[in-house]
């Protein structure tokens, strides 16, 4: 949104959907922001969305070349304490396309964010 001189606001673009960036409200918080989406469309009463853990780190799992996806790794990456794979089951890969994410839960930012990047390192699409 922009606002102009003359205070108008003009809107460039509307997406009424979830965003990437909150994927890890799943984990993360006693509401996922999938939840609270879909009871605001369909007029079902607002929660109080509360953090369910101390540290919550989501890294995207993205495409590194073109082909047919062939995931690998996911099952090591689960052994790791407190990571949650999401796959999103696309047939193609292409550089830099998001092929699913990750989420690490802890209790501190850098062990949280040493451990989601060990699990996202042993992932390969």
């Amino acid at each position: 949104m922009f606002l102009t001189k003359d205070d108008k606001i003009l809107i460039n673009e509307i997406a009424p959907r979830v965003h990437n960036s909150g994927h890890w409200t799943i984990e993360g918080c006693s509401i996922s922001q999938f939840e609270a989406h879909i009871r605001a469309v369909c007029n079902l009463g607002l929660k109080t969305i509360k953090p369910k853990v101390k540290t919550a780190v989501m890294v995207n799992i993205l495409g590194l070349r073109n082909g047919t996806s062939k995931p690998r790794g996911i099952e090591k990456a689960q052994q790791i304490d407190g990571i949650y794979v999401h796959i999103y089951g696309k047939f193609k890969t292409r550089k830099e396309r998001k092929m699913g994410h990750l989420t690490a839960i802890g209790k501190s930012l850098d062990e949280t964010k040493t451990r989601a990047h060990k699990a996202r390192n042993l992932i390969t699409i």
